[in-house]
């Protein structure tokens, strides 16, 4: 039905569905501006999910598998990564409620079921615990407690405790009856003729003011404009309570207590991979789906402290590694060496020198004069430039050949680029090493040729 906005309605197009269709919610799933409907089909134990073309009608529909007798509906970004996710309680014997996240184009990818201590009915979320991240609150059908799952920044659930009361809960709403900042309960008990208020007795956190949290390129260590997949570093205090160091290529988004989100130019919050965490410093990655322009990356460490900071992310932000990890001197790189006969040699550009404390260059010797020799240089923010042909690059001002620009493949965040040595630098010692990728200048890093 279908408002004429002086509060009456109109009968507007219906939709066949399967029969026993238990709850209906109303959200953009498909993110296309227009209003989406998804269905809880009972008996046939899927979903249906019909995407609306803004004139009240819904032409094109999809059924999802679901939780067996899928009974009641939330609708919320669980995840907080822009795209609508859904939570469905089952009425079925196995006491169970399943969260299904949202994906591109009205898709959904990836499920996490939790086995309750109830048979679930009514389902709502809020920030009950007021940690700033969506919980679910699970009224029984029938039973004497209702049930909360507390919920993380990946939109994953954990018990979290449970209000005891005589409930027939059919229903639930949720929100601030007493105005005091804090999301409460109503409960509508079936056969009892009453309905239950529950207020949220949640001591609201103690906010402090947030700290500065200066963002930059883990490669180049320049500041304000970085790249999706890129890896940067985030300069503050206080900004973990420990060191840490992801243990394995597939990152985590909680180090140590810490965690940290972008939020894009489209508002998506999305929670960014870390590598590595201690007070005073952070290396994570720009997540891939983050979206192009300014962007607030959101830094909490393990004991509520908040650090914030702004970037701009651009298609590329081409940025070099040092060997001495500081944007400058010595490049972090090596040498592939062609042999005429097809051999092929990998030598490194640089050595720890103990009595200065730091890494210094070893020379690249050219060798005969059949040899091929390749500078691979290794960066961040590159992977994303518009061709190879935009790629120049110099070594101690002569002109070098630009093979490849692009990911490296085994390690997140990391890319590389090929660049020929030109024989002509024999006996140059120290030049600079110029990099430029779609116009885009990387910092500069020097080699020695010997």
């Amino acid at each position: 039905m279908t408002g004429n906005g002086s509060g009456s309605f109109s009968l507007g197009a219906s939709q066949r569905l399967k029969p026993r269709s238990r709850s209906v919610r109303a959200a953009d799933f498909n993110r296309d501006g227009r209003l989406d409907v998804v269905v809880a089909n009972f008996n046939a134990s899927e979903l249906t999910i019909l995407l609306g073309n803004g004139s009240g009608a819904f032409p094109q529909t999809r059924n999802l598998p679901s939780v067996a007798n899928p009974g009641f509906l939330a609708v919320d970004d669980f995840d907080q990564d822009g795209v609508k996710d859904l939570a469905v309680t089952s009425l079925d014997a196995e006491q169970q409620i399943a969260v299904m996240f949202g994906a591109e184009a009205g898709n959904f990818e990836g499920t996490a079921n939790y086995n309750l201590n109830l048979k679930p009915g009514a389902v709502v979320s809020r920030d009950f615990n007021l940690d700033g991240r969506l919980d679910l609150a699970i009224a029984p059908e029938p039973g004497n407690s209702l049930s909360i799952l507390a919920g993380d920044e990946l939109g994953l659930f954990s018990e979290a405790g449970s209000v005891n009361g005589t409930f027939e809960a059919y229903a639930l709403a949720a929100d601030d009856f007493n105005q005091d900042g804090k999301p409460d309960l109503a409960v509508p008990n079936f056969n009892g003729n009453t309905i239950s208020i529950l207020l949220n007795t949640t001591c609201k956190p103690t906010v402090t003011a947030p700290q500065t949290l200066a963002v930059v390129s883990a490669a180049s260590y320049r500041g304000l404009r970085t790249a999706a997949n890129a890896i940067v570093a985030g300069f503050g205090d206080g900004v973990a309570t420990g060191v840490q160091v992801a243990s394995s290529l597939s990152l985590p988004t909680t180090l140590a207590g810490t965690s940290i989100k972008v939020k894009d130019s489209t508002g998506a919050e999305i929670p960014a991979p870390l590598f590595f965490v201690s007070p005073g410093q952070l290396n994570f990655l720009i997540p891939e789906r983050a979206a192009l322009g300014e962007a607030t990356i959101t830094a909490s460490s393990g004991n509520g402290n908040v650090s914030l900071g702004t970037v701009q992310i651009d298609r590329i932000a081409p940025g070099l590694f040092a060997a001495n990890a500081n944007g400058q001197g010595v490049a972090a790189a090596s040498v592939l060496r062609v042999k005429a006969n097809g051999a092929q040699l990998y030598e490194s550009l640089s050595r720890f020198d103990a009595s200065l404390n730091k890494w210094v260059a070893v020379p690249i010797g050219l060798g005969d004069a059949s040899d091929q020799l390749f500078l691979i240089l290794f960066g961040t923010g590159m992977r994303g430039r518009a061709s190879l042909v935009g790629a120049t690059a110099t070594i101690g001002g002569a002109n070098a050949e630009v093979l490849y620009v692009g990911a490296q493949g085994d390690l997140v965040g990391l890319d590389q680029a090929n660049v020929r040595i030109p024989r002509s630098l024999a006996g140059r010692g120290e030049v600079n090493v110029v990099l430029s990728v779609d116009g885009l200048a990387a910092n500069v890093i020097t080699v020695n040729v010997k």
